[in-house]
């Protein structure tokens, strides 16, 4: 199957996000939980907690990707609100379809940022992003 380059730039991040949760104590439940009212990049579990993440992957070249300088682009600022209201309604599906009513979970955000070769340079998880 061919890919278009933003679509293969976000499953490489999705995969390098995956291992990065793996190797941060997660265990991957599910990755690329699709309904029609959206898209859950990783459902991951750790200690008891279900944890949902939206993947956001970006190229940068030549600049600085060091953390709260002002020059930092954050992908996450890509989640929109019509994505943070889809990303609700399909965690809402997915704990009914899953039975999971009362068990404690978090939204969090996962930027990914990449060279030109898609070399992993910098990541960063943005925890409990307001889906409500």
């Amino acid at each position: 199957m061919k890919y278009s380059k933003s679509r293969r730039l976000g499953n490489v991040g999705e995969e390098i996000a995956t291992q990065i949760l793996l190797s941060n104590g997660y265990t991957i439940i599910e990755r690329n939980f699709l309904r029609k009212m959206g898209e859950i990049d990783i459902i991951s579990q750790r200690d008891g907690i279900v944890y949902f993440f939206e993947v956001k992957t970006h190229i940068v070249a030549g600049f600085d990707v060091s953390h709260g300088t002002s020059d930092v682009y954050l992908p996450e600022y890509n989640i929109s609100s019509k994505k943070l209201k889809s990303l609700a309604r399909v965690i809402d599906l997915y704990l009914v379809e899953k039975g999971i009513g009362e068990q404690y979970f978090e939204c969090h955000g996962i930027s990914i940022f990449m060279d030109d070769s898609y070399n992993l340079l910098q990541y960063y998880i943005t925890k409990n992003i307001n889906i409500v």
